[in-house]
């Protein structure tokens, strides 16, 4: 089975949690980003309560080291999800 990891900016709300949704009930396992960390970590936790994978990463897409953070982040879940047998 191949498994896919999205990284869906804006998921705190709005359209961008709406991507995050679908993409979660089609198996993808999500990363949420978003400047707002309250709302972003209840979105993640919402899809998880739904017995989907997904996690919050604070983003600021106007700022390059916030970008650098959150895909290192990202990669280092998606990295301990799927590496394993």
């Amino acid at each position: 089975m191949q498994r896919h990891v999205s990284f869906v900016t804006g998921a705190a709300s709005g359209i961008g949690l709406a991507i995050a949704q679908q993409l979660s009930r089609r198996g993808d396992a999500v990363a949420i980003a978003d400047l707002n960390v309250k709302a972003g970590e209840a979105a993640a936790q919402a899809l998880r309560d739904s017995g989907h994978e997904a996690i919050f990463v604070e983003l600021d897409v106007a700022k390059r080291e916030s970008w650098v953070k959150a895909v290192n982040l990202r990669g280092t879940w998606a990295l301990k999800r799927f590496s394993q047998p």
